[in-house]
């Protein structure tokens, strides 16, 4: 039975798009989903380490997290997504479906775009 306290889809995107990266960076963001839409509440990232000020800490912080997950070569809705930025794996994403991800981009915020823009830059899926 699923818990009634979960959000939809788009519950999550209504509730949560357009926030600014400032209040919700990418890992907030999947931090968030998880335990808003799946139920799981994944380790406070923030509460044993500084934010990140730039893409190579950044990139330190979240090849430590998520080394703690799972690597799948077929993802599904709720896997993270590591991405490239300036040749960086540094970005997290949560993967929708084969053609949409939801994310936070210090441009738009907390916004759904489409998995084509990101493939080429995408370093793999991973499951919790």
């Amino acid at each position: 039975m699923k818990d009634t306290h979960l959000l939809t889809l788009e519950d999550f995107f209504s509730k949560y798009a357009g926030t600014p990266y400032k209040d919700m960076d990418c890992w907030q963001l999947v931090s968030v989903f998880y335990k808003e839409v799946l139920g799981v509440d994944l380790p406070n990232l923030y509460s044993f380490i500084t934010r990140p000020t730039n893409d190579i800490d950044a990139n330190k912080i979240v090849n430590e997290t998520i080394s703690n997950y799972t690597k799948v070569e077929v993802p599904r809705f709720g896997d993270v997504m590591l991405i490239n930025i300036k040749k960086l794996p540094c970005h997290v994403a949560v993967y929708l479906d084969r053609t949409l991800l939801i994310h936070s981009t210090r441009d738009q915020g907390v916004c759904v775009d489409k998995i084509f823009r990101w493939q080429k830059r995408t370093q793999g899926y991973y499951r919790c």
